[in-house]
């Protein structure tokens, strides 16, 4: 089966165009030429490689950023939704326990105090651990756009 290359390549991007030309899809060598050839029709600067791999990272950062927003609206699942679930489970446990404790009269079996022991202490290990990982990643991401713009502003 044979593809017209030229007509197909003339809608891609720079940057879906560049994926092809460095080998990051399946496609034939041919198509690699095609997407190299359209690349220089568009002026594509091969010598700046660098400053377009930037552009390319903070597109991504940026876009990742968005994505992250747009997706934490409906479910309220930013980082601090995580933070609030590792609180509210570790006053839980907390909370489990001490009932435990004082209330060993009441008819509250080993098996009930056990099950809500472990599900307030996953509640709380989970908050934490993703609240910590979401945090990292924001922290990171944010730098790294400051950088990639400071970078190619000079």
């Amino acid at each position: 089966m044979t593809y017209n290359w030229e007509e197909i390549f003339k809608s891609k991007s720079d940057s879906e165009l560049y994926e092809i030309f460095i080998g990051k899809s399946y496609l034939n060598s041919e198509a690699v030429d095609f997407a190299k050839a359209e690349l220089l029709k568009r002026d594509f600067d091969f010598e700046n490689i660098e400053k377009y791999q930037k552009k390319r990272e903070l597109k991504r950062l940026i876009d990742e950023e968005q994505y992250e927003r747009k997706r934490a609206k409906p479910l309220n699942l930013n980082s601090e939704y995580y933070l609030f679930l590792g609180i509210t489970g570790l006053f839980s446990a907390i909370l489990i326990i001490i009932g435990f404790y004082y209330y060993k009269s009441i008819d509250f079996s080993i098996q009930d105090f056990v099950f809500s022991l472990i599900v307030s202490i996953s509640a709380c290990l989970t908050g934490f651990i993703v609240y910590k990982r979401k945090k990292k990643r924001e922290k990171y991401r944010k730098t790294k756009i400051e950088q990639l713009k400071d970078d190619l502003n000079e």
